[in-house]
């Protein structure tokens, strides 16, 4: 974990969906770390052990879980995804699922963390509140200040969770931020999602497995997950009041240079153009995030990439 400037105490810490991608890494990391840590998910499978089910779009399922475990600080990371899917295809594909969890599932839970007394809620939101590029033009980099117009389902209710959680900031009831993480990639990404294309190509290079892929040369905000995993605690443990949202950035790159870096220096035959795709989603500015907590990513594409071929080759000699 990198140094935050926050001093904050976590205490006993409850990580909703625990079982994701990156929901896994924090509670790991905490566990790790020795932290009181408790995970919950709907779906069980990918936990850790101990990990406990929790249905979020069950108020008294919520209710009796924070009765019982009395969490000073709750890490939200619970939405609904369908299998390997990813969050924006299955919420495209099941929008009424998407709403009760995302939205509902969500505001309950906050409902819950104020009956029990929960010092504060981090949750992850999404840089797809933005509308594309062309609605901030001639700007390229947007704010705090910039008007979110999601052009997805699973954006749209990202955005609604946002408003519902700054009424209840406003309120004073409960410190609640959240955070609009960029894309976030490495080791223990199990589904492919918006990645799905990048993730093939990566499981090729790294099987020595022939290949043409094109991807776009466009410049995109990644994060690995490490960084993201420190983003978050950074905001846990934050001194005094957040904001009810923050964009956090992560490292510029393109699709096309994470894709060359990744196969530089291994064989195999597969092969790499740029397409000529535009960028679909826009680049953030991180200043505030940085001006509260002191967190900058550290991982750099090039050792991101790197790592997460590490991994995925160790997987492929144990299995």
């Amino acid at each position: 974990m990198s140094e935050s400037i926050g001093t904050r105490p976590l205490g006993r810490v409850l990580v909703t969906g625990a079982a994701g991608f990156l929901g896994r890494a924090v509670v790991d990391t905490l566990a790790a770390a020795g932290h009181d840590v408790i995970g919950v998910d709907r779906d069980l499978r990918r936990g850790r052990q101990g990990t406990e089910a929790l249905d979020l779009t069950l108020p008294a399922q919520v209710d009796d879980l924070l009765r019982r475990t009395h969490p000073d600080t709750i890490l939200h990371f619970a939405a609904f995804g369908a299998g390997a899917a990813g969050l924006l295809a299955s919420a495209e594909g099941d929008p009424r699922t998407a709403v009760a969890v995302n939205v509902e599932g969500f505001a309950g839970l906050l409902d819950a963390a104020i009956r029990h007394s929960v010092g504060r809620v981090v949750w992850s939101s999404s840089t797809t509140v933005y509308g594309p590029p062309s609605t901030y033009a001639p700007r390229t980099r947007v704010t705090e200040e910039d008007v979110p117009a999601p052009t997805s389902v699973y954006g749209a209710t990202k955005m609604i969770a946002e408003r519902h959680a700054n009424l209840v900031a406003e309120r004073g009831d409960l410190s609640v931020t959240g955070l609009r993480l960029p894309l976030v990639y490495g080791p223990g990404r199990w589904y492919g999602g918006a990645q799905a294309a990048w993730m093939a190509f990566a499981e090729d290079v790294v099987h020595a497995r022939p290949g043409d892929y094109g991807f776009s040369a466009a410049e995109e905000d990644w994060m690995f997950v490490d960084d993201a995993v420190d983003a978050v605690l950074a905001a846990a443990r934050a001194d005094g009041a957040m904001a009810p949202v923050y964009n956090v950035a992560g490292t510029t790159t393109s699709p096309y240079d994470a894709a060359c870096a990744l196969a530089r220096g291994r064989g195999g035959d597969v092969r790499v153009s740029a397409d000529g795709r535009e960028r679909t989603i826009v680049l953030i500015n991180g200043a505030a995030f940085e001006a509260a907590t002191g967190f900058v990513p550290r991982v750099t594409v090039e050792d991101g990439v790197e790592r997460l071929a590490r991994a995925l080759e160790m997987e492929a000699t144990t299995s």
